[in-house]
C-alpha cells in the first residue's frame, strides 16, 4: 500500500494529467493545493482518515458539528471530495466533505461551510 506522502503527491513522471484544475497522481487521486477553512455542519460529525483520501484507510478521528479546520489541499477520490491538513503530530489527515463526480466537481451540497 502506498505511503501517505506517495498518495497525496504526484508520480515523478513527465506528463502528469490535469483534470479540471486538479493534478492526477499514479493512484488516480485528483488533488490540488487550496487553502481555506471548513466548518462542519454534519450533525453526526465527519470521520477523518490517515494515509490518504480513502474510506478504507485508518480512522484518525472526527470533526464534530460546528468544529472548524484550516485545510491546505483538496482531493477527489472514491466518489468524494476530500480536504486535508497537517495535525500537531506532523501527520496529514483527510476528510470527505461531500460527494463528487470523479472530475473534481462536488455533487450536491457540501457537509459544511467554507470560509
Amino acid at each position: 500500500m502506498p505511503t501517505e506522502k506517495q498518495k497525496a503527491k504526484p508520480a515523478k513522471k513527465k506528463g502528469i494529467k490535469k483534470v479540471n484544475g486538479y493534478k492526477k497522481n499514479k493512484w488516480g487521486i485528483l488533488y490540488k493545493a487550496e487553502k481555506g477553512t471548513f466548518i462542519c455542519k454534519a450533525t453526526q460529525g465527519i470521520v477523518t482518515r490517515y494515509t490518504g483520501p480513502s474510506i478504507h484507510n485508518p480512522v484518525a478521528g472526527a470533526l464534530e458539528y460546528n468544529q472548524s479546520v484550516n485545510y491546505d489541499e483538496v482531493q477527489d477520490y472514491e466518489g468524494y471530495i476530500w480536504i486535508s491538513w497537517k495535525v500537531h503530530s506532523g501527520k496529514t489527515v483527510y476528510m470527505p466533505i461531500g460527494k463528487s463526480d470523479g472530475k473534481g466537481n462536488r455533487v450536491g451540497a457540501a457537509w459544511g461551510i467554507f470560509s
